[in-house]
């Protein structure tokens, strides 16, 4: 699953020490570190057949990351500029800060938008974005989402999450996830936010430092506010 996936790729891209230990998610959807019968947490997601248990969860209250007939001509990055990116095969569009990197096709990723290197230790704050096709075992967004919060509570080290609320995200209905957790030197706080189209589920990852989440939180939400799903 996607979810899973941008888990992975935020360590690879924002200069850990040490890489994560490869993991895999089984056909009875445990997640270990032994290939045998499972398929690669970054691949086509090793969903079998069978049914599964999902964790019942609330959704709490109502946000909004809403953009526009012309997001570009409002988002507001600061000092920064705000640049365009589109993939047509995804039917996605954004805005994004001009000092920020973009990198494609990474652990399966679309899109990868990394933050300046501002120290040789920093992490870099990243925005990944996922775009997976609703399998035959989770076909609503309700039930994936669920999936994908049992699945990232057994691979992030010390997981505690904060906030599970139902939102929008360029006039679809979607979930927002704000969990925290470590992985490897870091201590990290993401926000995700499934948002379901045409079968397929879009899930935009945002990563940072627990200590740095709040200071960047402000040009996530005008990237998503400017988000685009054909």
């Amino acid at each position: 699953m996607r979810a899973l996936a941008a888990i992975l790729v935020l360590v690879l891209l924002s200069g850990c020490v040490q890489p994560p230990k490869t993991m895999y998610v089984c056909y009875n959807r445990e997640v270990v570190d032994d290939s045998a019968k499972c398929s690669l947490v970054s691949g086509s997601g090793g969903v079998s057949s069978e049914t599964t248990t999902t964790i019942a969860l609330e959704p709490e209250s109502q946000t909004a990351f809403e953009g526009g007939e012309q997001p570009e001509a409002r988002v507001d990055f600061g000092q920064a500029s705000a640049l365009p990116y589109s993939n047509k095969a995804y039917g996605l569009e954004l805005m994004y800060p001009e000092d920020w990197v973009v990198r494609e096709q990474v652990l399966g990723m679309v899109a990868a938008f990394i933050s300046p290197k501002t120290g040789e230790t920093d992490f870099q704050e990243n925005l990944n974005v996922g775009v997976d096709v609703l399998p035959p075992e989770y076909p609503t967004l309700d039930s994936y989402v669920n999936a994908s919060v049992k699945q990232i509570s057994m691979i992030v080290t010390d997981y505690f999450l904060e906030d599970y609320s139902k939102t929008t995200l360029a006039a679809n209905s979607a979930y927002r996830l704000v969990y925290t957790g470590r992985q490897g030197q870091f201590k990290l706080k993401w926000m995700q936010v499934y948002a379901a189209r045409k079968g397929k589920v879009y899930v935009f990852t945002y990563t940072a430092e627990e200590k740095d989440y709040d200071n960047t939180l402000p040009t996530i939400q005008a990237m998503l506010s400017s988000v685009k799903i054909d």
